[in-house]
């Protein structure tokens, strides 16, 4: 469910709410919610998984919580 929220959404949504925190988190929380989120993402947890279309969403929602977190750094 939340691949399929961030994938119709993620053009709309600030960095924040990519990373599923508030804007007044302090850098520490902002980095435990990037390490959180690219570990749910990151291409390599679904290697050698048949991921079928899912393999460029994963991808795409991967590259866009690595900017949101360069962003908010």
């Amino acid at each position: 469910a939340l691949i399929e929220f961030l994938n119709l959404s993620l053009a709309a949504l600030t960095p924040y709410e990519i990373l599923g925190i508030e804007p007044t988190q302090e850098k520490g929380v902002i980095r435990q919610a990037y390490l959180k989120r690219s570990r749910l993402f990151h291409p390599d947890r679904y290697f050698r998984k048949n991921i079928g279309s899912y393999a460029s969403v994963l991808s795409a929602i991967f590259k866009a919580v690595t900017r949101a977190f360069s962003s908010l750094q």
